[in-house]
């Protein structure tokens, strides 16, 4: 394993030791929907934070650049959480790489893109509005298909990071 890949794992390790725990198939009636102009004034309105990873927004579209399966269902559809972990796998084994910039089958290729992909969302969240989408569980209660999410409005491009839990990798539910 590559040390930069080691080394990224460690840091991603440390930033999810402190992560809010989100699921996703107890989403609340709108979580399909964008969050509301008031809701995301109200979170915003403490402090003026840039959006590193894009706006809230529809999905781009570029006939050319969907290439994968992972737009199949109708956006906003009821997902299945085997569905979620499929989805994300579509991007994983095509190797999509990360990007702020760059979108795939509509959504932004980066972490909250993927997740917003996966969850099927029909809009490209962002790691600062991505728990609007989920409600809080503990650790014990975490399935596959929900997302670990660390946000840091202080520097939310290299202090921010969302992932999708598939599994427990032991019995001591730490890795």
């Amino acid at each position: 394993m590559p040390a930069t890949i080691s080394a990224r794992t460690a840091a991603l390790t440390v930033a999810l030791a402190s992560a809010t725990v989100l699921g996703t198939l107890v989403l609340p009636a709108a979580a399909t929907a964008a969050p509301t102009t008031s809701a995301v004034t109200a979170s915003t309105a403490a402090e003026d934070i840039e959006r590193p990873q894009g706006p809230v927004g529809p999905l781009k579209t570029d006939a050319s650049r969907s290439r994968l399966s992972s737009a199949a269902l109708p956006a906003g559809a009821p997902i299945t959480r085997s569905a979620v972990i499929a989805r994300a796998k579509t991007w994983a084994d095509a190797k999509v790489p990360y990007s702020m910039n760059d979108y795939l089958d509509g959504y932004r290729t980066d972490c909250s893109g993927l997740v917003s992909m996966a969850w099927n969302l029909g809009t490209n969240a962002w790691t600062g509005n991505l728990d609007t989408y989920a409600n809080r569980i503990t650790k014990s209660e975490l399935k596959k298909g929900d997302m670990l999410l660390f946000h840091n409005p202080s520097n939310p491009t290299s202090g921010s990071h969302v992932v999708l839990f598939e599994r427990w990798t032991d019995s001591s539910k730490t890795s």
